[in-house]
């Protein structure tokens, strides 16, 4: 299979911006305050992140991260958006090897649907986005097995594995509800997976909500376009919300 992720890399602006952001990691990484914080600040980040992700699907961003998310539709969304995000900390080393049993997993925790952990098997499916109809379900389960097997023999930089199967899976949206909270924390299991940010200090989730949903929606569609140029606008946002997540982070240590 070629690897077109590896040939994306090589594209002047798109190593430019994955260089830039893996250095900003970096110095997340090695900050003295950070390295200082005890478990209790990394499931504070990881709270901050899973209901920012929720948020991006209409439920409520609340001012304080370790509050219980209230018994509403909106709740649930909420709770979906901490389980999910929670649970894929935990599939990292998993993910290296087999991304489907981890988006399986991941969607068997937010669907309890007879068909929870498996892909659609129409075109009907949720789009809290309105990115529009769904790719026809045939296309969809060529482009899920290609992106399974690409993730596992990719060379590219994780910063752009990343993006792309974030915005793939936010594209194809294999499930028939959920789709995109997986999309979202596949970010998490790419990062952290290829030892990038284990920690997850730099809040992917919570920099999407930051950069504001017209912009995360435009941003897949940009990618949608399948153009070189489209595919990176995607990457300068998906930068963009990994230095928001970044800041959101200093700010929270700040605040402790």
């Amino acid at each position: 299979m070629t690897d077109f992720l590896q040939q994306l890399a090589d594209v002047p602006d798109i190593a430019d911006i994955c260089a830039v952001t893996l250095k900003r990691i970096d110095e997340v990484q090695w900050n003295r305050e950070l390295r200082k914080q005890d478990d209790s600040f990394t499931t504070y980040i990881r709270r901050m992140s899973g209901y920012a992700s929720a948020a991006l699907d209409g439920a409520v961003m609340p001012d304080d991260p370790m509050r219980e998310p209230d018994s509403s539709a909106m709740g649930d969304v909420a709770n979906q958006g901490l389980a999910i995000t929670a649970a894929a900390d935990l599939e990292a080393a998993t993910f290296s090897h087999s991304p489907f049993q981890v988006w399986a997993r991941l969607h068997s925790i937010i669907d309890q649907s007879p068909g929870r952990g498996r892909p659609r098997e129409d075109d009907v499916t949720q789009d809290p986005l309105h990115l529009g109809p769904a790719i026809p379900v045939e296309e969809m389960h060529e482009r899920l097995t290609n992106l399974s097997k690409l993730l596992t023999t990719t060379t590219a930089p994780a910063l752009l594995v990343s993006a792309i199967a974030h915005a793939e899976l936010a594209t194809i949206r294999p499930f028939a509800q959920g789709s995109y909270l997986v999309a979202r924390a596949t970010v998490r299991l790419v990062l952290a997976g290829k030892h990038v940010d284990e920690k997850l200090l730099s809040a992917p989730e919570f920099g999407m909500y930051n950069q504001g949903r017209s912009a995360y929606v435009q941003a897949l569609k940009n990618y949608s376009t399948g153009t070189v140029q489209g595919m990176t606008e995607l990457v300068k946002w998906h930068a963009g919300a990994i230095e928001s997540g970044i800041e959101g982070t200093l700010i929270a240590l700040q605040g402790r």
